[in-house]
């Protein structure tokens, strides 16, 4: 059965995480003090501590060398450590103690070469309401995120790179779970530990140019996002979640589906975040037929919300495995199921040839889509 490994938590945005072995999920929050802090980049005023989007701050993606950097939290206190060796506290709910963090904030961040255009950086800190997804995340509503080591060993693997976890920046890693089958609990409610908190899983986590920084290094060195396009045809790698029920989490608990999600479709695809369409998403075989032709492939929804309307001549991806991608041309639009056609490869592709020759119903595969217009 899936466990939970590891617990991360990243009490400044961007910055180094530290490892938990325990902590407390309150109902429709993130992990306690993750991304509580960030760091202004002068494009927006943050001082209220309301909620932007991350290119308001020093993120990966852009800045190198945050992760050059360490972080150190002891109850209440943050302790980080610049490249060059100085120190800085921050105190959480302390404005006083920030206003002086700030006053030092020049000398501290100088390793990381902001230009002489950018207004003074600023450390805020995200104001706090009870249930209100306190931190300074992606978006407004991703306050965690499940990794799957599985997953992230495949595209080492393919990559034939020793990738570090740490790179996709999670609060909870699953393991004992096979590669890419997080994206089957899409849309349903899991449990933590015997009678512990209930999470509902939204959506899978779209992998951006952050993943591409070394964690040891804080350098920018490897492409994930582009390996997995190449390798894999999509670009997520993780899972979002929300705390339905609170509790006390612990690392090697076990972890396991118990039903169908309580959030709606509609309000777990953040349209800010990635199209329905592009998520990779576990489809049920309902038939498969062979002809002269090809073959033809129904699907339907393995879990609770339905495959994406599909238009007669656009393309379904199935993400087979590793190099493994097949690609169906939509033939019809059933109710909730898509009638697929899938022709033989002059190639000899080995993608199609599993949709022709091995595929079967009742299989469950991943499939994304559909693509083009029709």
């Amino acid at each position: 059965m899936p466990k939970l490994s590891q617990i991360f938590v990243h009490p400044i945005k961007s910055f180094p995480g530290i490892s938990l072995d325990t902590v407390a999920l309150s109902k429709g929050e993130g992990l306690p003090n993750d991304r509580r802090f960030a760091i202004t980049n002068g494009i927006s005023n943050t001082m209220d501590g309301a909620w932007l989007t991350c290119r308001s701050f020093f993120i990966n993606a852009v800045n190198e060398g945050l992760l050059k950097f360490s972080v150190e939290m002891d109850d209440d206190t943050i302790r980080i450590r610049s490249p060059e060796g100085l120190g800085l506290s921050l105190r959480i709910g302390d404005p006083e103690g920030l206003a002086i963090a700030n006053r030092r904030l020049a000398d501290f961040v100088s390793s990381l070469n902001p230009s002489d255009d950018m207004p003074m950086p600023v450390i805020t800190e995200r104001s706090q309401m009870q249930g209100a997804l306190s931190g300074y995340w992606d978006f407004n509503d991703s306050g965690i995120s499940f990794m799957n080591a599985a997953s992230l060993k495949a595209v080492s693997n393919a990559m034939g790179e020793d990738l570090d976890i740490r790179r996709l920046r999670g609060n909870l890693i699953i393991g004992d779970l096979p590669a890419w089958e997080e994206f089957s609990c899409i849309g349903k409610s899991i449990r933590i530990g015997s009678n512990g908190p209930e999470l509902d899983i939204l959506r899978p986590v779209k992998r951006c140019p952050a993943t591409s920084v070394n964690p040891e290094t804080g350098i920018r060195d490897i492409k994930v996002p582009v390996a997995l396009m190449d390798h894999f045809g999509h670009a997520f790698c993780g899972i979002y979640a929300k705390v339905t029920k609170p509790g006390q989490i612990n690392t090697d608990e076990t972890i396991e589906v118990i039903g169908d999600a309580k959030t709606p479709l509609v309000e777990a695809a953040n349209p800010a975040d990635s199209d329905y369409k592009l998520w990779p998403k576990q489809a049920e075989v309902v038939s498969h037929i062979s002809s002269i032709t090809g073959a033809e492939i129904t699907i339907n929804a393995a879990g609770p919300w339905p495959l994406p309307d599909a238009i007669v001549g656009q393309r379904v991806r199935f993400h087979i495995g590793q190099d493994l991608i097949g690609v169906a041309t939509v033939h019809e639009q059933r109710d909730h199921s898509t009638v697929l056609h899938v022709e033989p490869s002059e190639t000899s592709d080995p993608a199609t040839a599993y949709l022709l020759e091995k595929v079967k119903a009742g299989d469950r595969l991943i499939v994304s889509g559909p693509f083009g217009r029709g």
